[in-house]
């Protein structure tokens, strides 16, 4: 458990709790606060700030030396409480993705909300050429068929026999996939949220759908 924080001087000196730890240096007073936030308060400011020095250095994320349909933009980390609705032309994009391929369309909408992309980067790809929402579903939802087959050839199930859903076993295998920590294009680190991320909001979208 945290120790609570300890008042901080003009000097840059502080203690933590009853440690009576003390740092000099005022870059320190950062880490010092952010030991004393909540998890999340944390990481979202640790994001903000690298988000903020890859902006300042004008810096984009290169494309990966992973195969074309497995590529992903990194993922900064998501609440499903507040995954934005899909709008109805990507919707119907999605559904007919989905039957193209015989996968769970619900999977590739937590899919498409994980990697939130902006036009032309929606499910994340950057290997290939997918300038549209049509290329990007189109790709990852052939990289969401091949892994399934990819899984199961190696022993796994990638399919819940009494949910009809996606294990969470085959999610955490696509997403090290589709976003491998210490990937090229991924400075931050950000990939390692995109399991978790990816995990909550194929089960929120799942409850959803079943309830209506």
């Amino acid at each position: 458990m945290t120790a609570p924080l300890g008042p901080v001087s003009a000097n840059g000196w502080a203690t933590l709790g009853q440690s009576g730890l003390r740092v000099e240096r005022p870059e320190d007073q950062t880490l010092l606060r952010l030991a004393g936030l909540s998890f999340e308060s944390a990481v979202a400011e640790a994001l903000a700030a690298a988000a903020e020095a890859r902006t300042a250095a004008g810096a984009d994320p290169a494309a990966s030396a992973l195969a074309p349909e497995e590529s992903a933009i990194p993922s900064a980390p998501a609440s499903a409480e507040t995954a934005p609705n899909l709008p109805g032309r990507e919707a119907s994009v999605i559904r007919r993705e989905a039957d193209r391929t015989g996968i769970d369309a619900q999977f590739l909408v937590a899919l498409r909300r994980t990697e939130n992309g902006g036009p032309g980067r929606e499910f994340g790809v950057l290997s290939v050429k997918a300038p549209d929402l049509d290329s990007q579903a189109r790709v990852a939802a052939n990289s969401v068929r091949h892994s399934v087959q990819r899984f199961e050839q190696t022993g796994g199930q990638a399919i819940d026999p009494q949910t009809g859903q996606y294990t969470e076993a085959f999610l955490r295998y696509f997403s090290a996939r589709y976003a491998p920590v210490g990937a090229n294009n991924d400075p931050s680190g950000l990939n390692r949220y995109h399991a978790a991320n990816l995990i909550a909001l194929y089960q929120k979208t799942g409850r959803r759908s079943g309830d209506g």
